[in-house]
């Protein structure tokens, strides 16, 4: 059985290439606009899930582990800098 490639929230792979899916990266902007002003990451969860984005092919469920995982990505970035 293969497995298929997972891509991070917000991209996509379309004809061999990695590129940003629009709805996805919409989202990810309006998350952290709204962690920034202040919502807790089940609130951010709860409006995600409202959105109709789902997290990842197959489920609609959006929970607070899956909304920290974009902060921890940034946080990996910035100390591999």
């Amino acid at each position: 059985m293969s497995k298929k490639r997972v891509f991070p929230f917000g991209y996509q792979m379309r004809e061999g290439q990695i590129l940003v899916n629009p709805q996805e990266a919409r989202l990810v902007r309006e998350i952290f606009e709204q962690y920034r002003l202040g919502k807790t990451t089940p609130e951010l969860a709860a409006s995600a899930m409202l959105q109709g984005v789902p997290y990842r092919e197959g489920t609609s469920a959006w929970n607070k582990n899956m909304v920290c995982i974009f902060f921890f990505a940034i946080q990996m970035r910035q100390e591999q800098r």
